[in-house]
């Protein structure tokens, strides 16, 4: 029936692991920032809405080399 409605499959999908979501966010602290990047978009595609303060600081933070990748997430 929701294939029918033309809903996605993620907008679908199970409810979002609150170890998951803490794990990412630490990540957006990791000294390397491609791993910043990459926690970034994972939470922009599930749509944590709740990680966005913590986006802005990965993204002001100096040691962020791509900060334009972490904005795009917001």
């Amino acid at each position: 029936m929701l294939a029918a409605w033309g809903f996605e499959r993620l907008a679908a999908s199970a409810p979002l692991d609150d170890t998951a979501v803490a794990n990412r966010v630490r990540d957006l602290r990791d000294r390397r920032s491609e791993v910043r990047v990459q926690a970034a978009q994972w939470l922009a595609v599930r749509g944590v809405r709740e990680a966005v303060p913590q986006l802005l600081v990965a993204l002001t933070d100096p040691d962020t080399l791509r900060p334009c990748r972490i904005a795009h997430a917001l």
